[in-house]
């Protein structure tokens, strides 16, 4: 805890979940590069982002910058206007237990606890039973709990054999919704999910999580085809970041892709002519739900 932090409490903060990045230049080691350049990113309260980018891009360094596991530079390339601020509070400022729990993650790899099932809902003990099991219900793990002959006290570990890879990550997304954060961030959670999982997990996070700010690292792009805005990362670099429709064509009301040489562009349409009008389909109907009839023409 840091002095400023029980003032920052009782006020209430962070009630919004309004991102402000600024200049931002971080490194994982003195004598590397950058991992990120000169990053400047706006996020409104509210907004679902999708991360997209190759390997080394440098999406999960921003998961490291937002938790502040790595601190960003002020001094080689940054400067003391380098700053990330969440709810016009500059995150440096505010101690980590604070700040961490304040953003909830659903990482790719589901963690598990070698430890009880109740202690991996809710590692802290804040919760009842009743709580516990009226999440365990929302996520669909309540009947297999139910089974256990130790209920809530069933011993699990990493390896432990009662849970598939699915069951395991939705015993994650119950640790999240027990007590939604502002800020939520995914490692596409879905990568390792038959697709009724995945359809279902996403379902649940639209609902527990309809206020909170979002960001998903992307690895398929019709997750987030439906997002508010796409940030495109080169190499550290944020080389786009705008509406998923907006990418995709030279002007408004274009009813297929015209913008084909942009990054997100060539992205959409190496998944393959079949997934890319897909993509390009949800990416202008969100468009259009969104800015209600924006040059929208008949089909």
């Amino acid at each position: 805890h840091l002095p400023g932090d029980n003032e920052k409490i009782q006020r209430g903060w962070p009630d919004q979940g309004k991102i402000d990045v600024n200049k931002v230049y971080m490194k994982y080691r003195p004598d590397m590069d950058f991992v990120l350049k000169d990053l400047n990113l706006e996020v409104k309260a509210g907004e679902k982002i999708g991360c997209v980018g190759r390997t080394g891009a440098g999406k999960s360094t921003i998961v490291q910058m937002l938790y502040r596991m790595r601190e960003i530079d002020r001094k080689e390339k940054g400067s003391t206007d380098s700053h990330v601020h969440f709810d016009d509070v500059n995150t440096q400022t505010v101690g980590l237990n604070l700040l961490r729990k304040n953003i909830s993650m659903i990482p790719q790899t589901p963690y598990i606890f070698s430890e009880t099932i109740r202690t991996n809902i809710d590692p802290l003990g804040q919760y009842t039973d009743e709580q516990i099991w009226r999440v365990l219900e929302d996520v669909r793990l309540k009947e297999h709990i139910e089974k256990q002959s130790d209920g809530l006290n069933t011993r699990i570990n990493g390896g432990s054999s009662i849970f598939s890879v699915g069951q395991k990550q939705l015993v994650c997304l119950a640790r999240v919704v027990l007590k939604p954060a502002p800020v939520l961030i995914m490692d596409e959670a879905t990568a390792n999910m038959d697709h009724e999982t995945d359809n279902f997990l996403q379902e649940k996070i639209d609902q527990r999580f309809e206020k909170s700010t979002r960001f998903t690292i992307a690895h398929r792009l019709t997750t987030i085809a439906n997002y508010d805005k796409v940030l495109v990362l080169s190499k550290g670099r944020k080389v786009e970041f705008d509406e998923p429709y907006k990418l995709l064509v030279n002007n408004i009301g274009d009813q297929e892709m015209t913008n084909k040489t942009g990054h997100f562009s060539i992205m959409v349409q190496n998944t393959g002519p079949i997934s890319s009008k897909q993509i390009f389909d949800i990416a202008k109907n969100a468009y259009f739900d969104k800015h209600q009839g924006a040059g929208q023409t008949a089909h």
